[in-house]
């Protein structure tokens, strides 16, 4: 697309957001040893003239493979992907804590950019790396479907609440499903809440809330990809993150490109969506989860769908892939234009 590559270092393959700049991306793992890395870069005729490296997630192999690159005169991003937030930090913290102080921070030192993806994170980011480039580059998402979600929603009587993500403990989703539950909305037939994702921990407790509550129109679904994830979009109404921490959840940006309302957390890193008046902010709690749905339940058809138009033409504005990747093709096109060291 512009004449330039990018090669991606990643450990945790959910952490990867894709490079959208780059002519040609191609993600690696890098098995093992330096060999691993010379063969790759000979294959792919890599140099540091030609290829910048990105890193996404923190902790030891993405880490440790772009500071081995950036020796090697490759310019490195690091993007930690709110792996350095304050909720993140705080679980393992003992670990965590000497690992960064001993070999996490030292290394992030020879990053020539940190890339945030929040306003919330490159604050943070710049008061924990006073001395280094915090770059803020958000997620992005493709331009919105505005047509095909206005028809949708539109055309039903019934008020769809989804969360649609990793059934993790620091999502929530468990206080979700029990504020719904033990709301005013179980078991109405006009109103279902979705809860779609792969396991990571919840998704027994979830299936034991369902069962004791004995809540019919809480459907627990397996993860959807693809036309079923469009699909489900397009009809849903509100769409729920109450997380305790995310970098900029890609999952809220995306349901908004549909028209969905986000009930979510300042925990997602989104203060924007606050300030515009196109969320509803919710506290990780079961209570004010089970308040939120309340006040969403009482929005009107027509309020929502006005909501609706504002929030497919806030991300058409700011989070499209056209927008975003501009701005990575500048900063990799500094790295690669930079003084050989």
């Amino acid at each position: 697309m512009y004449g330039a590559r990018s090669f991606v270092v990643y450990g945790n393959r959910e952490t990867v957001v894709p490079d959208l700049l780059a002519e040609s991306v191609t993600e690696t793992s890098f098995a093992s040893s330096p060999a691993d890395v010379s063969q790759f870069l000979s294959k792919h005729a890599c140099n540091s003239s030609n290829a910048v490296v990105v890193s996404h997630g923190c902790w030891r192999n993405p880490t440790l493979w772009g500071k081995l690159l950036s020796k090697l005169g490759f310019g490195w991003v690091y993007t930690p992907h709110g792996m350095l937030e304050p909720w993140s930090m705080s679980q393992g913290r003992l670990k965590k804590t000497v690992y960064f102080s001993l070999i996490e921070k030292p290394a992030i030192r020879k990053a020539n950019f940190i890339r945030a993806v929040s306003s919330p994170e490159a604050e943070r980011l710049r008061s924990k790396f006073p001395n280094h480039r915090v770059a803020l580059i958000p997620n992005c998402v493709d331009s919105p479907q505005a047509e095909q979600s206005q028809w949708a929603k539109s055309g039903s009587s019934n008020t769809l609440f989804l969360f649609l993500g990793r059934l993790h403990k620091k999502k929530c989703v468990v206080p979700l499903a029990k504020a719904f539950a033990n709301s005013a909305l179980a078991n109405r037939t006009d109103v279902e809440l979705v809860i779609a994702g792969p396991d990571d921990g919840e998704l027994g407790t979830l299936s034991e809330v369902k069962k004791k509550t004995q809540t019919d129109n809480l459907v627990i679904s397996a993860p959807m990809y693809g036309n079923a994830k469009q699909e489900i979009l397009k009809r849903t109404d509100f769409f729920l993150l109450p997380s305790q921490s995310e970098g900029l959840p890609t999952a809220v940006l995306e349901a908004m490109s549909y028209g969905c309302v986000p009930i979510i957390s300042s925990g997602c890193n989104f203060p924007e969506a606050f300030a515009e008046n196109l969320a509803i902010e919710v506290a990780p709690n079961q209570s004010s989860i089970k308040e939120a749905l309340g006040k969403a339940s009482e929005m009107t058809s027509k309020d929502r769908m006005e909501l609706a138009r504002r929030n497919m033409h806030f991300v058409e504005k700011h989070y499209t892939i056209e927008n975003v990747t501009k701005m990575q093709y500048e900063l990799y096109q500094s790295l690669l234009s930079r003084s050989p060291a």
